[in-house]
């Protein structure tokens, strides 16, 4: 990359940073480094967040999903899971050369 390349994307970036840091009230960002979370806000006000975009169901689901996959591992039989590394292995091995 050039220098006049890097320095048109570190404007770029340095204007994304303002029109972010526009969009946060000094005050939160000033209150986030004395104990309270990502962009000052507090465990109640964080729960609220969450449970407006539905968070706790989504990560319900999501356990649902491992524990039966969890399920899924330990039902089958070693053989075949063997079987399927191995043949990764060999196909990432022949991919690499």
């Amino acid at each position: 990359m050039t220098a006049m390349s890097l320095e048109a994307e570190l404007m770029q970036l340095r204007g994304q940073l303002e029109a972010l840091s526009s969009r946060v009230e000094p005050a939160a960002v000033a209150e986030g480094a004395h104990g309270k979370g990502l962009l000052g806000l507090d465990a109640e006000t964080a729960k609220k967040v969450a449970a407006a975009l539905e968070l706790p169901e989504l990560s319900s689901q999501l356990g649902a999903l491992l524990k039966s996959l969890g399920r899924d591992f330990q039902e089958s039989k070693p053989g075949p899971l063997v079987a399927s590394f191995l043949a990764g292995v060999l196909v990432g091995r022949l991919m690499a050369r």
